[in-house]
């Protein structure tokens, strides 16, 4: 073919793939040939060719599918740095715990890459009689199944002067198991939990009981089970989904009972609602939940539904969410229908750096016997069966990375309610009928306001170097009560670890507690407000990785050997140390 033969099929072609992507390839073809040509006879001026061109096969020009996004339409989340640091000093009991970062064990490594384990034992035992042991497993088939098991026992006997014993104990045993098929993943879980402590208090104070004669123990037992079914299409067309399975059974020793069951599920597909926006979803998600609650005085029944119609898009830089959540409540045979704004906006101002988001929203949640307890073990046993009602919620933010190293999350919230759960040291009037503990806290509801701010940053160098600071500050507005009793109001973390060798890595962290409220005795006007002075707490550690298997930590909490009050008349222990080994195999 000649060059003004081609010339013509080339612009014949031009027309053509305006009306399908098969000519554009055919046209592209073309065109390098073109050229080739045209390169090879200015070099060879007889203008012969004595390539031979040999066809081995057909060829079907096509274009594959083109799969923009692989699930919602997300913009991808700027990679803030993260600590590499999980250490808890203050969990909300009555000493400072040694608690530990969870650990899969199939992620277990040893110094030389490649190297992995399937089981990890951890031991150790603190200068307050407080023995420790933690048992890791995992069993992989790529592709198809993981299978985890856990086990962790951490007591302590330890004993406060001038207060009654204090000992305590938690004790897991759980199980998880993901079977991978090829467009979705089902998901098994289950275990069982066995917390146990004590209504310990000031011998002064409670000069006429016989400790001897009843132990004020209390112990609260949780079986749980889980399971889901997520779909992982590439196909925007397909109906992507995910459902959930979730039931516990939670009660302590003075016949208090829970029985929690629960779905919840989410379902969304594209779909072109206009051709101004990108990428486009429509969805619903929601759940429903039923909760029997039985104690020596009360016996409910709660039914709780919920769907949230919504519908997600995005242009450029901006990404929203627009929903609306539908909540149905009965509860103790009153029924009530709710509906509650779900929006959110993400502006990712500097991709990569800087992104700005807010939102509004609200609903309804269970001030549940389990979720109270496990805030506070010293909470008497009857508990109001109240709902949480989130009337509206609004927040907003910035989140972003100064740099590769350095990543930041500055937020603000506000947020009205109905029913929310303080806790106080002067029982409701429901109470004073019930089987009482000495020195308990009551849990107490009350309507209002909470504005917070919060704020994180963190810095991480390679693996070596980690730093963060975290800080967060309450101010609550409240209908009847003029403090809120027993609720965090402030609190600021400072800490940090570093890789020396690849073998020694110490670490520190410095939390900062403000004052928090509660009854100090009765007055001429009624019972007087007092404060729980604020507190630090000062927490070090070294952890040492002897070869591939072995290694070993030490842990000191509470350097500074405050006896501070987390909730009122329940001291901490103070100093403790531990020491302890770990072995992978």
């Amino acid at each position: 073919m000649n060059s003004q033969n081609k010339i013509k099929l080339i612009t014949l072609l031009m027309d053509k793939s305006m009306l399908h992507p098969s000519y554009t390839i055919l046209l592209a073809l073309l065109f390098v040939t073109t050229l080739t040509s045209n390169s090879v006879a200015q070099n060879n001026p007889s203008g012969k060719h004595n390539e031979q061109v040999v066809i081995v096969g057909s060829v079907d020009p096509s274009i594959n599918q083109s799969y923009k996004i692989n699930l919602m339409p997300e913009v991808p989340e700027m990679p803030v740095v993260n600590k590499d640091f999980d250490f808890k000093p203050i969990n909300k009991y009555f000493y400072t715990p040694v608690t530990f970062k969870p650990i899969k064990a199939a992620s277990l490594r040893a110094g030389k890459a490649g190297d992995l384990y399937n089981n990890m034992v951890k031991a150790g035992f603190g200068s307050r009689l407080t023995p420790y042991a933690e048992f890791f497993h995992t069993q992989t088939h790529k592709g198809k199944f993981r299978f985890d098991a856990h086990l962790k026992h951490l007591s302590t006997y330890g004993k406060i002067k001038g207060y009654s014993p204090a000992p305590s104990s938690t004790s897991l045993a759980e199980v998880d198991f993901d079977k991978f098929f090829r467009y979705q993943t089902l998901t098994l879980g289950g275990g069982y939990r066995y917390n146990t402590n004590r209504y310990y208090y000031a011998t002064d104070d409670f000069p006429n009981i016989d400790d001897s004669t009843r132990s004020f123990k209390q112990a609260y037992n949780l079986a749980f089970f889980d399971a889901s079914f997520a779909s992982h299409y590439k196909n925007n067309d397909k109906l992507h989904h995910k459902i959930g399975l979730h039931s516990y059974y939670y009660f302590n020793k003075y016949q208090t009972t829970e029985l929690s069951t629960a779905v919840d599920f989410n379902f969304h597909k594209s779909y072109a609602v206009t051709e101004i926006l990108e990428y486009q979803y429509l969805g619903f998600e929601g759940g429903a939940s039923y909760f029997n609650n039985r104690d020596t005085i009360i016996h409910t029944s709660d039914i709780y539904v919920n769907t949230t119609p919504y519908y997600k898009a995005s242009y450029g830089i901006f990404r929203f969410k627009a929903g609306v959540n539908l909540a149905f409540l009965k509860a103790d045979s009153v029924s009530k229908f709710k509906v509650y704004p779900d929006v959110e906006i993400n502006v990712n101002l500097f991709p990569g750096y800087l992104q700005l988001y807010t939102g509004i929203n609200g609903g309804l949640q269970k001030n549940s016997y389990r979720k109270l307890s496990e805030e506070n073990p010293f909470v008497s046993m009857i508990v109001p069966d109240r709902w949480l009602n989130n009337k509206i919620g609004v927040y907003g933010g910035l989140k972003g990375n100064i740099s590769k190293q350095v990543g930041f999350n500055l937020k603000t919230s506000w947020r009205k309610f109905e029913n929310e759960y303080f806790f106080t040291n002067i029982p409701a009037p429901i109470v004073t009928t019930a089987p009482t503990m000495p020195n308990e806290l009551y849990a107490v509801c009350d309507t209002g306001s909470v504005f917070t701010v919060e704020a994180q940053i963190s810095y991480q160098y390679a693996d070596k170097l980690n730093l963060y600071a975290s800080y967060i500050n309450n101010t609550y507005s409240l209908q009847t009560m003029d403090h809120a009793y027993g609720k965090l109001l402030s609190e600021m973390k400072v800490g940090g670890s570093y890789l020396v060798a690849q073998k020694f890595k110490p670490w520190v962290e410095l939390v900062y507690m403000g004052k928090r409220w509660y009854y100090s005795g009765v007055g001429t006007s009624g019972f007087t407000p007092g404060e729980l002075p604020e507190f630090f707490d000062l927490n070090l550690g070294l952890e040492y990785q002897y070869d591939d298997h072995f290694s070993g930590f030490i842990k000191a909490t509470n350097l500074l050997n405050n006896r501070y009050d987390y909730f009122y008349g329940h001291p901490n222990y103070g100093l403790e140390i531990m020491l302890g080994i770990s072995y992978k195999f």
